[in-house]
């Protein structure tokens, strides 16, 4: 008889939330079914009826036949605004050098005491034994000083108890996965986070600046900023031909390199205290060169963000030998994008996936890394 688990997701539209819920074979690993429900109990990344998203989770289970099908096990991906990462320095000292064994250490315990959050990832990132950087196992070791970094990760307490009531008891195993831990774990490879390394993902309604080491997070940050912030409006910009009436969408061909041509001109509504009901809309003419000043100010903007972000936590990731990738999503339509964040951040950026097949983070990414993190339990 075939068994299965499920995968739980939230994509963040402009104005809802798209809930989908895969069922997987645990045998193959494929996908068997999904089931797909529009809500609006989270808007823009934070919850705002908290009926409407127990109503989406009792849908889509119903969709999904999980029930049907003996679907007991499910792993819940936690969005980036629900989620957060706390990290802390926990020094053991001897008088002498010791041969280490687990029960001697210092225990992170105190620490979680004092988080206020649901737990869904707690580990030692690395060791520092007398100085010197060890791996995670540190029982063959010998050493006076050990300083260990340990991480959490965070959960907001309303989106579980939400998540819980809207389950209802239907699962015997309940996993919280944070949306960074599965992305980084798919973008990047097994070799890179073996290192300490930052990745900076644009995708459509936000920025992440992920700190990764091994199979953990060290920092995390989300910044309401995307490629949305950038192009939405300019996705709708016609090429205006007057002799022939043809209009042209330009979003994909707006780049930073254009050179201007002042007898091309674009119309461009621009949305203006949008509300649904009276669509109320500006337009105006732009020539090339000043739409690139507009998708050049922006990506500024997002750039700077990210910069004050790092430099926040630490400002030693800004050095050319700590590995820093940056995927580029929906901007490596932008020529030029890459170049500009550089100079902003001051230092050169590795492409997390080759850019003619980078994409923003889809779910395909976030499945592959909640595999990834299953085979680490």
């Amino acid at each position: 008889m075939k068994s299965y688990y499920g995968i739980l997701i939230n994509d963040r539209c402009s104005d809802h939330t798209m809930m989908r819920l895969y069922i997987l074979c645990k045998r193959t690993n494929k996908i068997f079914s999904m089931a797909v429900v529009s809500h609006e109990g989270i808007i823009g990344g934070e919850i705002v009826d908290r009926k409407k998203l127990v109503k989406a989770i009792e849908k889509v289970m119903i969709k999904s036949s999980a029930r049907n099908l003996g679907v007991r096990e499910i792993y819940i991906v936690v969005p980036h605004t629900f989620c957060t990462c706390k990290t802390k320095e926990i020094v053991t000292e001897f008088a002498s050098k010791t041969r280490l064994r687990p029960e001697i250490l210092k225990k992170a315990d105190d620490f979680h005491e004092g988080l206020e959050g649901y737990i869904v990832q707690s580990s030692d990132l690395y060791h520092l034994l007398d100085g010197e950087r060890a791996v995670t196992d540190v029982r063959s070791y010998m050493a006076s000083q050990v300083v260990t970094m340990h991480s959490v990760l965070l959960c907001d307490i309303d989106f579980v108890e939400i998540m819980q009531e809207g389950l209802a008891g239907q699962f015997s195993f309940v996993k919280y996965i944070p949306q960074s831990l599965a992305e980084s774990l798919y973008i990047l490879s097994d070799e890179v986070r073996d290192k300490t390394s930052t990745l900076i993902d644009i995708s459509g309604f936000e920025t992440t600046i992920i700190v990764v080491c091994g199979d953990g997070i060290l920092h995390k940050a989300s910044i309401p900023i995307g490629t949305s912030n950038i192009l939405d409006d300019l996705c709708i910009v016609k090429k205006l031909d007057y002799d022939s009436g043809l209009a042209v969408i330009l979003c994909d061909k707006a780049c930073l390199s254009v050179e201007c041509d002042c007898d091309e001109v674009y119309e461009i509504e621009l949305i203006v205290g949008w509300d649904k009901n009276t669509e109320k809309k500006e337009v105006r003419a732009f020539n090339k060169q000043e739409i690139n000043a507009i998708i050049s100010a922006r990506l500024e903007e997002i750039a700077i963000e990210v910069l004050r972000e790092i430099k926040l936590f630490d400002e030693k990731l800004l050095c050319d030998n700590h590995p820093m990738f940056l995927n580029r999503g929906f901007i490596r339509v932008i020529k030029g994008a890459k170049s500009l964040i550089e100079r902003i951040i001051g230092r050169e950026l590795e492409d997390a996936i080759d850019p003619l097949k980078a994409v923003p983070v889809s779910d395909e990414t976030i499945l592959s890394g909640v595999k990834k993190f299953i085979k680490t339990m």
